[in-house]
């Protein structure tokens, strides 16, 4: 199993992206785009967004649960 999501940036025009698993706290709907999520990390000093993503959600569910 890998330790990262190979994802698409929508802020990136759609560049790969790769999100070790361990550090996401939680995926969202993306409130930015009409189609694709916003994943978070949390960390000491709180919540952080770190990747506007093309997947969905269910898409992203799906890859951690491979």
């Amino acid at each position: 199993m890998s330790e990262f999501l190979l994802l698409h940036d929508n802020e990136s025009g759609e560049k790969p992206a790769a999100v070790r698993k361990s550090i996401i706290s939680s995926i969202l709907p993306s409130e930015d785009y009409s189609e694709g999520s916003a994943i978070f990390t949390k960390l000491d000093d709180g919540e952080t967004m770190i990747l506007e993503a093309k997947e969905s959600v269910e898409e992203i569910y799906n890859m951690l649960n491979d």
